[in-house]
Protein backbone atom coordinates (compact mmCIF):
# COMPACT_ATOMS: atom_id res chain seq x y z
CA UNK A 1 0.00 0.00 0.00
CA UNK A 2 2.95 2.27 0.75
CA UNK A 3 4.14 1.46 -2.57
CA UNK A 4 0.94 2.95 -4.10
CA UNK A 5 1.10 6.06 -2.22
CA UNK A 6 3.73 6.58 -3.58
CA UNK A 7 3.14 5.77 -7.12
CA UNK A 8 0.28 8.21 -6.42
CA UNK A 9 1.90 10.89 -5.01
CA UNK A 10 5.13 10.98 -6.94
CA UNK A 11 4.11 12.06 -10.48
CA UNK A 12 2.22 15.24 -9.08
CA UNK A 13 6.05 16.27 -7.66
CA UNK A 14 7.90 15.31 -10.45
CA UNK A 15 5.50 17.62 -12.77
CA UNK A 16 6.26 20.42 -10.67
CA UNK A 17 10.14 20.00 -10.43
CA UNK A 18 10.19 19.22 -14.45
CA UNK A 19 8.68 22.05 -15.20
CA UNK A 20 10.24 24.72 -12.65
CA UNK A 21 13.14 26.31 -15.12
CA UNK A 22 15.64 25.89 -17.62
CA UNK A 23 17.14 21.97 -18.05
CA UNK A 24 21.13 21.77 -16.89
CA UNK A 25 22.96 18.62 -17.85
CA UNK A 26 23.21 17.82 -14.03
CA UNK A 27 19.14 18.44 -13.79
CA UNK A 28 18.76 16.69 -17.20
CA UNK A 29 20.00 13.46 -16.10
CA UNK A 30 18.13 13.63 -12.87
CA UNK A 31 14.77 14.60 -15.04
CA UNK A 32 15.46 10.83 -17.27
CA UNK A 33 15.75 9.15 -13.94
CA UNK A 34 12.57 11.17 -12.81
CA UNK A 35 11.08 10.43 -15.73
CA UNK A 36 11.55 6.71 -15.90
CA UNK A 37 10.27 6.92 -12.24
CA UNK A 38 7.40 8.77 -12.98
CA UNK A 39 6.00 6.32 -16.00
CA UNK A 40 7.03 3.43 -13.20
CA UNK A 41 4.06 4.94 -11.12
CA UNK A 42 2.10 5.81 -13.45
CA UNK A 43 1.83 2.58 -14.73
CA UNK A 44 1.45 0.85 -11.04
CA UNK A 45 -0.62 2.88 -9.71
CA UNK A 46 -2.74 1.60 -12.88
CA UNK A 47 -1.99 -2.00 -12.06
CA UNK A 48 -2.68 -1.55 -8.34
CA UNK A 49 -6.49 0.04 -9.55
CA UNK A 50 -6.86 -2.87 -12.14
CA UNK A 51 -6.36 -5.69 -9.57
CA UNK A 52 -8.39 -4.22 -6.80
CA UNK A 53 -11.28 -3.74 -8.99
CA UNK A 54 -11.29 -7.44 -9.98
CA UNK A 55 -10.75 -8.11 -6.44
CA UNK A 56 -13.59 -6.62 -5.00
CA UNK A 57 -15.74 -7.61 -7.73
CA UNK A 58 -14.78 -11.58 -7.88
CA UNK A 59 -13.32 -11.46 -3.88
CA UNK A 60 -10.17 -13.67 -5.71
CA UNK A 61 -7.00 -13.06 -7.01
CA UNK A 62 -7.88 -11.62 -10.79
CA UNK A 63 -6.19 -13.53 -13.82
CA UNK A 64 -3.65 -11.70 -15.72
CA UNK A 65 -6.06 -11.01 -18.91
CA UNK A 66 -8.93 -9.87 -16.13
CA UNK A 67 -6.54 -7.52 -15.09
CA UNK A 68 -4.28 -6.54 -18.47
CA UNK A 69 -7.83 -5.64 -19.98
CA UNK A 70 -8.95 -3.31 -16.99
CA UNK A 71 -5.12 -1.43 -17.10
CA UNK A 72 -5.66 -0.88 -20.78
CA UNK A 73 -8.92 0.90 -20.07
CA UNK A 74 -7.47 2.62 -17.14
CA UNK A 75 -4.52 3.97 -19.32
CA UNK A 76 -7.38 4.79 -21.91
CA UNK A 77 -9.91 7.01 -20.15
CA UNK A 78 -12.36 8.32 -22.42
CA UNK A 79 -12.66 4.93 -24.04
CA UNK A 80 -12.26 2.95 -20.47
CA UNK A 81 -14.47 5.20 -18.87
CA UNK A 82 -17.87 3.84 -20.85
CA UNK A 83 -16.76 0.08 -19.26
CA UNK A 84 -15.24 0.95 -16.24
CA UNK A 85 -17.97 3.23 -14.72
CA UNK A 86 -20.68 0.54 -14.89
CA UNK A 87 -18.81 -1.52 -12.83
CA UNK A 88 -17.95 0.69 -10.35
CA UNK A 89 -21.83 1.68 -9.98
CA UNK A 90 -22.38 -1.89 -9.64
CA UNK A 91 -20.31 -2.23 -6.68
CA UNK A 92 -21.42 0.71 -4.81
CA UNK A 93 -25.28 -0.48 -5.52
CA UNK A 94 -24.03 -3.93 -3.70
CA UNK A 95 -22.32 -2.24 -0.88
CA UNK A 96 -25.65 -0.21 -0.20
CA UNK A 97 -27.87 -3.04 -0.19
CA UNK A 98 -25.73 -4.81 2.01
CA UNK A 99 -25.52 -1.14 4.27
CA UNK A 100 -29.41 -1.22 4.18
CA UNK A 101 -29.94 -4.89 5.02
CA UNK A 102 -27.03 -4.43 7.91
Amino acid sequence: MRLYGFAVVYPFIWLVYANSGPLEEMRLSVSLFGGGLFLFCIYYALYFLSKSLVLAETGKAPSLFAHLLLWFLFYFVPIGIWFIQPRINRLFVANACDAVES
